[in-house]
């Protein structure tokens, strides 16, 4: 199922709200894996990291993965394909060809998208059947 979260830019409760329900989806379906999807590590800085803290993204650059209260925690790249085997992709800022691939993602149990501008969300939206995250 396809899920998105209406906020824009860098907006930490938005981001914040799209990581617990990718999380509790992931619990709910079993899986217990999440893949954070960004363009690129450096998508982390800022307000992901604000909201994760440093040390956590750190990890994450470093490691691919972070075990966080049961719950494995991948990075996704346009470039790392990490070792996300099945579960919630958490779409952060990803736009154009890149959310499409990860739309289409086969590991992909549910998206959660958390656009950066109001015209990728609208565009989003007159693709794809999705249920809006109330922040």
């Amino acid at each position: 199922m396809k899920y998105h979260v209406k906020s824009e830019g860098p907006n930490q409760k938005g981001f914040l709200k799209g990581l617990e329900h990718a999380i509790k989806i992931a619990i709910d379906n079993g899986s217990n894996e999440v893949a954070l999807a960004v363009h690129s590590k450096s998508n982390l800085s800022g307000t992901i990291q604000d909201v994760l803290d440093e040390t956590f993204v750190k990890q994450l650059k470093k490691d691919g993965v972070i075990n966080y209260k049961g719950i494995k925690i991948f990075l996704l790249t346009e470039k790392i394909q990490s070792g996300f085997e099945s579960g919630v992709i958490l779409a952060c800022h990803a736009s154009g060809r890149y959310l499409v691939k990860l739309i289409n993602d086969y590991r992909a149990t549910d998206i959660v998208y958390v656009p950066w501008h109001p015209d990728e969300v609208a565009a989003y939206l007159e693709k794809y059947d999705s249920q809006e995250i109330v922040l």
